[in-house]
């Protein structure tokens, strides 16, 4: 287990560089934009997703990693158990090195922006929930039918994107929102915290019962 992590740390390492600089390049104008400090965490997570877990999984696929380590005397549950975690230290890499970045710019631009307790709690909720949330539905596509579907999921949130604005305006949603706002700040993260953590653990049994049927 402790080997396929580092195998899998090895395989998103050149891209941690990357990822840093495309945070900081995002996070600055955010900044002097007046954007929240939460919703740098939610930039920095799409671009964790994008650079680094993507990265690894189609780094994976093309070396055909996935075939060689199924040679080895490695059960399947173990080589999926060790992607769900790898994937999640990674959002917890994310929420830490997006923290630092936060906290060095307050420091030098103490006017633009503040961190404060709920910030740094809400920064983990969004980073951790939305990766494994998208995660959910990206790793087990990835296990039964590789890259090319995986890309197709890619591009799912991004068409959901394009009507976002009609779905912000309807009734529905305005009556959503008044629901939610019945519930305070905390309750209504770790709401979301602890469905998104079942969601992840779906997802695994989910990809178990793939891998374990599939003939690589």
């Amino acid at each position: 287990m402790i080997q396929l992590l580092k195998k899998d740390n090895i395989l998103i390492g050149k891209n941690h560089l990357l990822f840093i600089l495309c945070t900081i390049f995002i996070s600055l104008p955010c900044i002097l934009l007046g954007v929240e400090a939460a919703g740098i965490y939610v930039f920095s997570s799409i671009l964790v997703f994008f650079i680094v877990i993507i990265g690894s999984l189609l780094s994976d696929r093309e070396q055909e990693s996935t075939n060689f380590l199924l040679t080895l005397p490695i059960s399947r549950k173990t080589l999926v158990l060790s992607k769900y975690t790898s994937s999640f230290l990674v959002a917890l890499e994310n929420w830490a090195v997006t923290s630092i970045i936060l906290f060095l710019f307050t420091y030098f631009l103490p006017k633009q922006i503040t961190l404060s307790g709920f910030n740094l709690l809400l920064g983990l909720v969004w980073t951790i929930g939305l990766l494994i949330f998208t995660l959910s539905i990206l790793l087990p596509v990835y296990y039964a039918f590789g890259n090319k579907a995986m890309r197709w999921v890619i591009l799912v949130p991004l068409i959901l994107a394009s009507f976002s604005s009609q779905f912000f305006n309807s009734d529905f949603f305005q009556e959503l929102l008044i629901q939610v706002t019945k519930f305070s700040a905390y309750s209504l993260i770790t709401i979301f915290l602890v469905v998104s953590l079942l969601i992840y653990g779906v997802s695994f049994i989910v990809s178990l019962l793939v891998i374990k049927k599939k003939d690589f």
